[in-house]
């Protein structure tokens, strides 16, 4: 790479962030949020150098990527595969290109590549477009000159996508929106708050809002808060105090709730929410005790879905009503009210309805809440003050 290019590189990235600290008061950047059926995972449309891209939301990473339509291993989309004329790589002395980011410069080539968890490729920039709401008055902005990577290896979605409606894979690659890396689009930006809610049903389309004025639009009575724990980690962990079962709390030790002060991940990008083997067996057993004694229902001794506790879809009724609650209480007192519809899911094909919160084996990992338990909520992350907000939201 030449010198010229070289300072032209480094000064898009001053463009960009100088662009992320000039946003008006009043002023967000939003893009639509839909679901890809089937698979509970969440997506934002954007557009990177004029190219309309599908981008998982992903708040347990920093990274950014999209499949290149140059991939050597792709998985498959129903849209195109990234290409533009205005990506411009990023220089192998870049300060952004870091080990710890997952980023590994190449002085002979003067360029930086990354591999992350289930993709790898060429780091790089070009200009991201997004909407903005000023005075209830929407338009596009441009955002030049952010960071991200484009992959030519890649095996994400295939290993669990899963399509109801056979209309295929929608999603090119994931936003990173986790805050510990000078890569994250929150820190190009120079903006330490986001808020996204994830529609419940496949087909609704929300929005993913980020700029430092959300707040302003989310209080009142119903608005919950929070604390996010640690200020310097990627994840965003909150203390998990209690879980409930129709009113009645569950005996879980509070070091397995929050993993020895370490907390619960919130994480988007996860379908479902998962704990390990100390908190999931009590839920489950709960859970079964409690439909056996109101309507005599049993689990299915041996499930086609493989999850661990169904029950028969044709006699699914004793479900309905709104009878079964569970309620996450968090640091603060707040707490995440669930229903059957962000606890189970019916597969028609398989004749099983089923509960869906995981179980994970015990090995140092932490529990994390998902995004089907996330449903039909708008939640505000405001990372300068360590604090989460949520409330219940029409997506």
């Amino acid at each position: 790479m030449t010198m010229a290019v070289k300072a032209k590189v480094d000064g898009l990235v001053n463009v960009s962030q100088a662009r992320g600290r000039s946003f008006r008061r009043g002023e967000t950047l939003s893009a639509p949020v839909a679901g890809a059926s089937g698979s509970h995972l969440y997506y934002a449309a954007v557009k990177i150098g004029g190219f309309k891209v599908n981008l998982a939301l992903d708040t347990a990473t920093s990274a950014t990527w999209v499949q290149s339509a140059g991939c050597i291993y792709c998985f498959n989309v129903s849209v195109p595969n990234f290409k533009s004329s205005s990506f411009i790589p990023m220089a192998a002395d870049h300060p952004i290109c870091t080990a710890s980011a997952g980023l590994t410069p190449h002085p002979a080539n003067n360029a930086c590549s990354y591999r992350f968890m289930n993709s790898e490729g060429i780091y790089g920039f070009d200009t991201f477009t997004f909407f903005t709401t000023s005075d209830w008055k929407q338009r596009h902005v441009s955002v030049p000159g952010l960071a991200f990577g484009v992959g030519v290896i890649n095996n994400w979605i295939d290993t669990f996508y899963y399509d109801q409606s056979g209309g295929g894979n929608p999603i090119g690659g994931f936003l990173g929106l986790g805050r510990d890396q000078p890569s994250s689009i929150l820190n190009q930006l120079s903006v330490r708050k986001f808020s996204y809610c994830l529609p419940k049903r496949f087909g609704d389309k929300a929005l993913f809002y980020i700029g430092d004025s959300i707040n302003a639009n989310y209080t009142g009575p119903y608005v919950q808060t929070t604390p996010i724990l640690g200020s310097n980690q990627n994840f965003y962990y909150l203390k998990l105090e209690a879980i409930s079962i129709n009113g009645t709390a569950l005996p879980i030790a509070q070091e397995v709730l929050s993993r020895n002060g370490q907390g619960i991940i919130i994480d988007c990008g996860s379908p479902y929410s998962s704990f390990v083997d100390g908190a999931y067996d009590m839920m489950h057993q709960a859970v079964k005790d409690y439909f056996k004694q109101i309507a005599g229902e049993l689990p299915l001794a041996r499930t086609r879905s493989g999850y661990n506790l169904c029950y028969d879809l044709k006699r699914h009724k004793f479900l309905g009503g709104g009878r079964f609650s569970m309620e996450f209480q968090f640091l603060g007192g707040a707490t995440l009210h669930l229903d059957e519809s962000t606890t189970f899911q019916e597969f028609p094909d398989l004749n099983e309805v089923c509960f869906m919160l995981i179980r994970v084996q015990d090995l140092g990992v932490p529990n994390i809440l998902g995004a089907f338990q996330q449903l039909n909520k708008r939640f505000v992350f405001d990372v300068a003050s360590s604090m989460l907000s949520f409330s219940p939201d029409s997506c």
